[in-house]
């Protein structure tokens, strides 16, 4: 692409953290509306560059031109008009309607109390309609949580739990889906006291979930298994025959029935194989919530979709 035609560019650009840079002599550019994707590795430096590109982080060398004006030259309120940066990164957005979301981009247009115009709210309205989004307007996943600390573990080959403090007392019940900081399940209320629950995690062998996965919106079952659980893994079962998954697929709670919330992250495909029978497919998934890590967890005690 020639300097002349793109919107945003880099000059000899180098980034990272530190002393040293994660790469340098980086010369790219982009046009308006034209998409442009990066393709690496973990660790590669993508979400380094794109922070780099969206000036939060500062250049090791180098600059970063919008609309041949320097980054550094841009006022904050300038640069959120001109650019907008969304990061893989989870956030809690549970009680936040699709409209409130998509609003986020009109807040740089604001005066100092951040309230949306009426002008405002049309442009919203109309990106919305652009994308045939407008139906999900007022959508939204209302839950209610019940914080609670991890008071004691248990992991054997039969089974992986989890002892919480929150209990009857507290509304918790049987059954109620367990989630981390970052949203993901962690598993499932088993049994519950007046101030303690237990939780059987996602890799336990009792557990069984309607899942999706989230590429191809493909319905199965989640569900622990006596092998994998040792690895700290769990199987993704009742897969079609021409079911085409791919390792690091996401895969979620289904929701079907209304049993359990969807959308909870349960985990990533790491491979497919072949059941014992030489016919059916499962998935090895790796969970999403780090099950070792965790002291501090939320209770799902209810839910519901709000249209």
């Amino acid at each position: 692409m020639s300097e002349e035609k793109a919107f945003c560019r880099t000059d000899d650009l180098a980034i990272g953290y530190g002393k040293t840079p994660l790469m340098e002599h980086i010369r790219l550019g982009a046009e308006k509306g034209s998409i442009l994707t990066l393709i690496g590795p973990n660790g590669a430096g993508k979400s380094t560059l794109l922070k780099t590109l969206a000036a939060q982080l500062a250049p090791q060398g180098g600059a970063v031109l919008l609309d041949e004006k320097s980054l550094a030259d841009y006022s904050g309120p300038e640069r959120a008009r001109r650019m907008a940066l969304m990061v893989p990164h989870t956030r809690r957005t549970e009680l936040t309607t699709c409209f409130e979301m998509a609003s986020a981009g009109r807040y740089p247009y604001t005066n100092h109390f951040g309230k949306l115009s009426r002008e405002d709210q049309r442009i919203v309205e109309d990106s919305m309609a652009r994308v045939n989004a407008l139906e999900l307007r007022e959508q939204r996943r209302d839950l209610t949580f019940e914080s609670a600390a991890v008071i004691d573990r248990e992991s054997t080959n039969w089974t992986s739990a989890l002892t919480l403090n929150r209990g009857t007392a507290h509304g918790v019940e049987k059954n109620d889906c367990v989630v981390s900081a970052e949203g993901d399940l962690v598993g499932v209320v088993s049994a519950v006291g007046y101030n303690w629950c237990t939780v059987l995690t996602v890799i336990d062998t009792d557990t069984e979930l309607g899942a999706r996965v989230f590429r191809t919106q493909e319905v199965a079952v989640a569900e622990g298994d006596l092998a994998l659980m040792g690895e700290g893994k769990l199987k993704l079962s009742y897969l079609s025959a021409d079911a085409q998954l791919l390792s690091g697929d996401v895969v979620t709670t289904s929701g079907l029935g209304g049993f359990y919330p969807g959308g909870l992250v349960i985990g990533t495909v790491e491979s497919v194989r072949t059941g014992d029978d030489g016919l059916a497919q499962y998935a090895v998934l790796a969970p999403a919530a780090r099950l070792g890590e965790l002291s501090e967890v939320f209770i799902i005690k209810d839910f519901d979709i709000v249209d």
